[in-house]
């Protein structure tokens, strides 16, 4: 093969370019329509924020040049000094309100706020609602103040947090929570005016809920329809300009492996050929020779997995042929009948081997389906990984093996599915266990922080393998031992991470420097 030495141009470059110029067009339209999008969900959602944008009025008593009339369903209303309405943008907030409900209403920068609970009182099994004052502190600690206790008429039967009143009224526990009425939110900003004078600013904004969130932001995505038509010409022209370039390019290429394929002697023009590829026909040698050895590896991969089948199938023959077997001893009327409960006890042992092989299967193809949800319930998840344990322990001490276990003595709340859970903790343990000699330590921590939870699973005993380890989580893959035995499915880890992932997730396996023991598998679950 031989080239012309010539000045060659660089494709990469002139696609970068390219790309660089039409991906700018599209972002600067994806950041216009997004503009638009966030402008309209803003409109729509106000808060005090968006209120205090408009500062200058405020301080200058101009209420009445602020836009209220952009936010929809949407209030205010200004309290002098005294307790006088000085604004308000409708007279229904002016009636409604009083100076003395200003005392229930959140404050936006207040150092003070109301905590609202309510339940039964298991001492009387009647209605309580509990209203509890806190203040935030300048170095952020919380400090309780007062409290009271309220029955189901909100009469005040416990506290001094009201000073001398004896009951509430269903407005005035509505703004202690936050809400005006059922659609709107409600709170307040005080303020001095350019005069050093007090102002109180009472904002009533809607509700956020799913129903109304949708509705807005399915109207503001109307604009991407009329993106679009735009889109698809800018990716049009991108297409024809790079395709054409590729092709242009690749021609000459083609031509050359071709005829390289052929044993013939080709003439590259290095001008025209890019820069990129010119090493391409030097290696493409290499490549077939790589691409080969890949598939000799892929087959080697399936013929193996087909292998592993066959030692499931294997291992359900077995226990089938001895129940089988029994089964027509039994009907043949050959057992004695002191070995009647012996006999129907190894038909039972056999059975449940079957069952559990079949059920791994038959978990691991229906975990590993688009369509499959974990059942998740909030529980303490410390106190259920303690329960299997101590369920755990007495097999732990037939295998010769030791439990050292680190839980925090807390509560550990989290969403998970308790039968999931069961068969990721049962997997884990029956590993270590089953690959393992006496006198293994088995380790179990449970670590509780702000933003996630660990669960580790370790032990010191024979470790895995190096090149079992790299594919541990991928499904059909277990230690040699374990596929002579048919004590393995090669499931076991797999269906581990499945379970992991059913609770948003992440599992790793540790060996050597990156932990002190010989295995250990490290769970994070994110709250």
């Amino acid at each position: 093969m031989k080239t012309k030495r010539n000045r060659s141009i660089s494709l990469v470059t002139i696609c970068v370019f390219q790309f660089f110029l039409f991906s700018l067009i599209l972002l600067l339209l994806y950041m216009f329509i997004n503009y638009q999008i966030n402008r309209r969900l803003e409109n729509a959602f106000p808060s005090m924020t968006t209120l205090l944008e408009y500062q200058d009025e405020l301080i200058y008593d101009t209420y009445y040049q602020i836009p209220i009339h952009r936010y929809a369903d949407c209030d205010f209303v200004i309290y002098g000094e005294k307790g006088n309405v000085l604004y308000s943008t409708s007279k229904k907030i002016r009636n409604q309100l009083s100076s003395d409900d200003l005392m229930f209403i959140a404050d936006y920068y207040g150092d003070t706020f109301y905590s609202y609970s309510a339940g039964i009182d298991q001492a009387t099994q009647k209605k309580r609602a509990y209203i509890s004052l806190y203040q935030v502190d300048e170095d952020d600690t919380l400090s309780f103040i007062d409290e009271c206790v309220l029955d189901e008429n909100y009469q005040i039967i416990e506290g001094n947090l009201f000073g001398d009143r004896t009951s509430l009224t269903q407005q005035e526990v509505n703004l202690i929570k936050g809400y005006y009425d059922p659609d709107t939110n409600i709170e307040k900003y005080e303020y001095l005016n350019i005069n050093d004078e007090q102002r109180t600013l009472v904002f009533v904004s809607p509700h956020i809920n799913e129903t109304s969130y949708e509705r807005v932001l399915n109207d503001a995505n109307q604009l991407w329809l009329y993106a679009i038509p735009v889109i698809f010409i800018i990716i049009v022209i991108q297409s024809f300009f790079f395709s054409k370039r590729v092709k242009n390019a690749i021609r000459q290429l083609d031509e050359a492996i071709v005829s390289y394929q052929d044993g013939d002697i080709v003439v590259v023009d290095e001008k025209r050929m890019p820069l990129e590829f010119k090493r391409t026909l030097e290696n493409f040698s290499d490549l077939r020779d790589h691409l080969e050895e890949a598939k000799r590896e892929k087959d080697r991969l399936y013929k193996e997995k087909q292998q592993l089948i066959v030692d499931i199938s294997h291992d359900l023959k077995t226990p089938l042929t001895v129940i089988q077997g029994y089964a027509k001893a039994f009907m043949d009327g050959k057992i004695d009948e002191k070995k009647v409960e012996k006999y129907m006890t190894v038909i039972m042992n056999k059975t449940q081997l079957a069952a559990d092989l079949l059920n791994t299967l038959f978990d691991y193809v229906q975990m590993d389906h688009p369509g499959y949800q974990a059942k998740l319930e909030k529980a303490d998840l410390g106190e259920f990984v303690k329960a299997f344990l101590a369920g755990k322990y007495s097999e732990i001490e037939d295998k010769g093996c030791m439990l050292e276990v680190e839980i925090e003595d807390k509560k550990i709340m989290y969403s998970f599915d308790k039968k999931l859970m069961t068969r990721l903790l049962d997997n884990l343990l029956g590993n270590a266990l089953r690959y393992n000699p006496k006198g293994t330590v088995i380790y179990v921590s449970l670590v509780d922080s702000e933003k996630e939870i660990m669960i580790r699973v370790a032990d010191n005993g024979t470790g895995i393998p190096e090149e079992i380890a790299e594919k541990a989580f991928e499904p059909f893959v277990t230690g040699s031992s374990a596929r002579t035995s048919g004590s393995g499915s090669g499931l076991g880890l797999s269906i581990v991470k499945k379970i992991v992932e059913l609770h948003h997730g992440h599992i790793e396996l540790l060996l050597g420097e990156k932990t002190p023991y010989a295995t250990e598998i490290k769970i994070t679950l994110f709250k």
